[in-house]
């Protein structure tokens, strides 16, 4: 019935640990001096363990203690011990939490410096950490980074795979600001590299990903005489059967 907990608060009341059967001597005097109510020395020592143990006490008697150490009854300090070790509880896994998001962000940061310094990107990898962290909003600087790097690097090919990465385009995961970034980062990267546009609009219109979070969304109409323009003539080609995509066509 007397839990740690409880204990560690009546030795603090009291002020010194409850190591003999004695100690339940002093104990009884200085709840009585302070509550004005007896408890008697045997249920202490009972209550505490020195002697054949207390089933069911009185609830006046764990009133008493509740008032001994600060608390209106013993139904308050419970409650208060529950909140006290929920709290706790919360902070260690909060702190395993944060722990666990650090050693994530280090994998990516790792494998961002990797690529810059091989001067090369490994694709398989970055999928493997989309799978493993895609539902983390942490991976979106991520692959903002290195969509830039495989820019510098010319990776056409991974650039090609960008709209196929794992989780990061799921609306149940994340938010449909997050997808336009990806989007928005594309088509600012192909304004500054009209090579590399060239080589990825076919497979960019292809994809379902792409039509949808970056040429339906970022709509560059600065551009519709460079890679914009290049863009929607081969989209056009998978979306004929929609009429309001052609009518949007035969506009532009």
């Amino acid at each position: 019935m007397i839990t740690a907990a409880i204990r560690q608060k009546i030795e603090a009341r009291y002020g010194k640990p409850l190591r003999y059967s004695k100690d339940c001597e002093g104990l009884a005097n200085s709840i009585n001096k302070f509550c004005l109510d007896r408890i008697s020395v045997t249920t202490l020592k009972r209550l505490f363990g020195f002697a054949k143990n207390v089933e069911h006490p009185r609830l006046y008697t764990l009133d008493v203690i509740a008032a001994y150490i600060g608390y209106n009854d013993w139904s308050s300090l419970l409650a208060n011990i529950d909140k006290v070790e929920n709290i706790a509880v919360s902070t260690v896994l909060k702190t395993k939490q944060a722990v666990s998001i650090s050693n994530d962000i280090h994998l990516l940061h790792h494998q961002i410096s990797i690529a810059l310094t091989t001067q090369t990107i490994n694709t398989k990898r970055v999928i493997t950490l989309c799978r493993q962290l895609g539902k983390q909003s942490g991976i979106f600087s991520f692959v903002i980074e290195i969509i830039g790097i495989a820019a510098r690097q010319k990776n056409v090919q991974f650039l090609k795979q960008v709209f196929n990465l794992p989780y990061i385009f799921d609306e149940n995961i994340h938010s449909l600001l997050q997808m336009y970034y990806i989007g928005q980062t594309t088509g600012i990267m192909m304004r500054s590299h009209p090579d590399i546009a060239d080589e990825i609009t076919e497979s960019l219109a292809g994809n379902k990903n792409a039509q949808h979070y970056f040429i339906e969304w970022f709509v560059d109409e600065d551009y519709l005489q460079g890679y914009y323009g290049k863009l929607l003539d081969a989209y056009q080609h998978y979306k004929q059967s929609e009429v309001q995509d052609k009518l949007f066509y035969y506009c532009l």
